[in-house]
């Protein structure tokens, strides 16, 4: 069975389950990660407005405090592609006038 074919014959529940949970997050969670978290959560609703309250992402989280918090409480991160936290404030770090 094709891909396309078992999500469209899969029921709500267990369509539900591959949905990924998704993360949210930036150095601190304070602009760029809720501003992502609340587009998504936007756009969720306006897809099922029908269906009120059912959403797709039922499972989207911020977190907390940023990256910055994050990175030094939890040091076994092996699913990391990379192992490292570089500071935004870092000098190598380019500032792009957009």
């Amino acid at each position: 069975m094709a891909k396309a074919e078992s999500y469209k014959n899969a029921s709500a529940e267990n369509l539900k389950k591959r949905l990924p949970k998704i993360i949210f997050h930036c150095e601190f969670s304070q602009k760029r990660g809720p501003r992502a978290f609340r587009m998504l959560r936007s756009r969720d609703r306006e897809v099922n407005f029908k269906n009120f309250p059912h959403v797709d992402y039922s499972e989207i989280y911020l977190l907390e405090g940023g990256y910055c918090n994050f990175y030094p409480q939890y040091p076994v991160r092996k699913y990391f592609i990379e192992n490292i936290f570089v500071n935004i404030e870092n000098r190598n770090f380019v500032k792009v006038d957009i």
